[in-house]
C-alpha cells in the first residue's frame, strides 16, 4: 500500500513553485484547480488526477519523471508512466474503439480480482 505523504509530488511541485517564485493562487488558477485543492497537494494530503498532474508539470515545465521517482514511490510512478502511454496509445483511436477497449479493460481486472479472492 502507498500512502500519500510517502510520495512526495507534492513536495516537489512545491518547490518547484517556489523555486520559480510562481504563488500558489497563480499556479492554481493556471491549471484550474482551487487554491486550496493545490495545497493538499502539496501537503501530500490529497495526490492529484492524472490530468492535473500532467497540468501542473507542464505549467510548471518540470520532467514527470524526476517529479514522481522516489525510492517510496516507484509503483505510483510506474503505474503513472504506465497510464500515459496507453493515454497515448489510445488517442490514435475513435471514442467507440475507446471504448470497445474499456470494456475489455473491466472484465480482465475483474476477472483477475476474482481469481485472487
Amino acid at each position: 500500500m502507498i500512502f500519500i505523504h510517502e510520495i512526495g509530488i507534492g513536495q516537489k511541485i512545491k518547490e518547484a513553485r517556489k523555486k520559480q517564485k510562481i504563488s500558489r493562487a497563480e499556479l492554481a488558477d493556471s491549471v484550474a484547480i482551487t487554491e486550496q485543492y493545490l495545497g493538499e497537494i502539496e501537503r501530500g494530503k490529497r495526490i492529484p488526477s492524472l490530468e492535473v498532474y500532467v497540468n501542473l508539470v507542464n505549467t510548471l515545465q518540470i520532467s514527470s519523471d524526476v517529479c514522481l521517482r522516489s525510492s517510496s514511490c516507484n509503483s505510483l510512478y510506474y503505474i503513472y508512466k504506465e497510464i500515459l502511454e496507453i493515454v497515448t496509445l489510445l488517442q490514435r483511436l475513435s471514442q467507440m474503439q475507446v471504448r470497445m477497449i474499456l470494456s475489455v479493460i473491466k472484465i480482465l481486472v475483474s476477472y483477475i480480482e476474482h481469481e485472487h479472492t
